[in-house]
């Protein structure tokens, strides 16, 4: 009998929706830049990484700050590597790790 150190699930799309979450992850980051886009449009997003997606919508100098606009409401922590998240009254806002660092040194 085989045995195994351990098993890999692919959640994302196969044993959970991850879809709407998505979604919402895309239309708030977009809202920051006043564009709405219909979620018929934002279903071709799903799967491909999020810079060349954003690089679809908005210019070059904005899709890392829209990366991490997006990771902080999909993932709602420090997911992003440089990016700090804090909920608001329901609002995402964003700031810099780096600025807090410097704040306490």
């Amino acid at each position: 009998m085989q045995t195994f150190d351990a098993v890999l699930f692919d959640l994302d799309g196969t044993l959970i929706d991850s879809a709407p979450g998505i979604f919402d992850s895309f239309e708030f980051t977009l809202a920051q830049y006043e564009m709405t886009v219909p979620q018929e449009r934002l279903r071709r997003f799903l799967g491909p990484p999020l810079r060349e997606s954003f690089a679809k919508l908005l210019p070059p100098d904005e899709i890392e700050r829209a990366v991490g606009i997006y990771r902080c409401l999909l993932y709602t922590s420090d997911a992003a590597d440089d990016l700090l998240c804090v909920d608001l009254g329901g609002r995402r806002n964003i700031k810099k790790k780096t600025e807090k660092k410097k704040k306490s040194q």
